[in-house]
């Protein structure tokens, strides 16, 4: 039979284990973009492409977006897209865009979307991400 302090130690240990039981760290953003004119569909895709760091694409989920990583010493150029088709490794083929919008350390952004008309690629950017600890971009769909 477990002792009662053996019980506790299970549960503490097994509580561990669980993503429920952990609590969360919290990080404010840096730089936000709030971007509105448009209904949004939480399983679209959407495309931030920052300049001189790169593209993340990911599901647009509860209506928010981070990109991490971003450098100190460069002034942050983001196009926010939300693709149709992502295509294979390609630019894939967008909905709409909000932006280019560029930012200056510590300011929040608005931008009103655009729906596509004709042939409309995807954003592109190449560039390196910093240290984990970078920069914090978020951005909400509004």
């Amino acid at each position: 039979m477990v002792s009662h302090r053996g019980l506790v130690l299970i549960a503490w240990l097994g509580c561990l284990a669980l993503p429920s039981c952990v609590t969360e760290e919290w990080r404010s953003a840096d730089l936000q973009l709030d971007v509105t004119g448009t209904d949004w569909d939480t399983e679209e895709r959407v495309r931030l492409c920052v300049e001189g760091v790169g593209i993340q694409e990911e599901a647009l989920a509860a209506g928010r977006v981070g990109f991490t990583g971003l450098p100190e010493d460069i002034e942050i150029t983001l196009t926010v897209d939300i693709l149709e088709d992502s295509g294979a490794g390609g630019a894939g083929v967008r909905r709409g865009r909000a932006g280019p919008i560029s930012f200056t350390e510590g300011v929040w952004q608005a931008a009103e979307w655009e729906d596509c008309e004709g042939d409309c690629p995807g954003c592109t950017a190449s560039g390196d991400r910093a240290a984990s600890d970078g920069r914090l971009l978020a951005v909400r769909f509004q």
